[in-house]
């Protein structure tokens, strides 16, 4: 059984990308392989997580997981180079791969586990899927008119729960960040409403909310710690307010 579960990371990341290769040569089954590809993740990970639905860690690590798969056949249809969506398509099977090879070394060979890669690998797939749904609610609006106030709320319901899945993850108590998680939601919410009507492309809108989840999100974080200091702040600061600025100088505008 052992070596089954063992191969079963390879294995399983392996027909997601089957899922997603087929996608683009029948995109008119799309909601069938991505049914597939949930049912892939949430046996690989029922399998790792002791074959138990109770247990609340099953729910949070199928979360990201399930966000990261949905993400990325969702972004897939607003890519129109196939080169682009091979890349995509690789890098979120080697992301899946990665995440669930090191939810097998955490629950089975507990031994080689390395301190916070969890965490990590999750906030980096946290802050992926972000970039990908919001530049997907943006293209949603540019290309097939979604109302604005549907893509917000919807917004801020992913915003909602990627700093939970952050939060929890990083082992803080609910109680402790329970008002961060409506107080950003609705930071996040305003942010991509006035986006909305800036003339610009979906990827620019994406990158510029993915940089203040980033930063609201981390900041949030180190002050519940108890860890924030005004260097770190102005280090984030910093970075946020370049990459933006940047986004926005050199931005195609419509």
């Amino acid at each position: 059984m052992l070596l089954l579960e063992r191969i079963l990371p390879f294995f399983s990341s392996f027909l997601i990308l089957l899922d997603f290769e087929l996608t683009l040569l029948r995109p008119k089954l799309i909601y069938e392989f991505v049914g597939i590809s949930f049912i892939i993740i949430f046996f690989t990970i029922f399998q790792f997580t002791g074959h138990n639905l109770k247990k609340k860690e099953f729910w949070h690590f199928l979360t990201i997981s399930f966000f990261l798969i949905i993400a990325t056949f969702l972004f897939l249809i607003f890519l129109e180079t196939n080169l682009f969506k091979q890349l995509l398509i690789i890098f979120c099977t080697f992301l899946a791969w990665l995440y669930l090879e090191n939810l097998f070394i955490f629950h089975r060979r507990s031994v080689f586990h390395q301190a916070y890669s969890i965490e990590n690998i999750s906030s980096y797939i946290g802050l992926f899927s972000a970039f990908l749904l919001y530049s997907s609610s943006f293209a949603l609006r540019v290309f097939l008119l979604y109302p604005v106030w549907l893509l917000t709320i919807l917004s801020a319901i992913i915003t909602f729960i990627l700093t939970y899945q952050n939060f929890w993850v990083h082992k803080i108590e609910f109680k402790k960040y329970q008002t961060y998680l409506i107080f950003l939601s609705l930071i996040c919410a305003e942010l991509i409403w006035a986006i909305f009507n800036l003339p610009t492309s979906y990827l620019v809108g994406g990158m510029i909310m993915t940089m203040v989840f980033y930063v609201l999100v981390n900041l949030s974080r180190l002050y519940i710690l108890g860890s924030l200091e005004k260097k770190v702040i102005s280090r984030y600061l910093t970075i946020a307010i370049f990459v933006i600025i940047l986004l926005l100088a050199t931005a195609q505008w419509l």
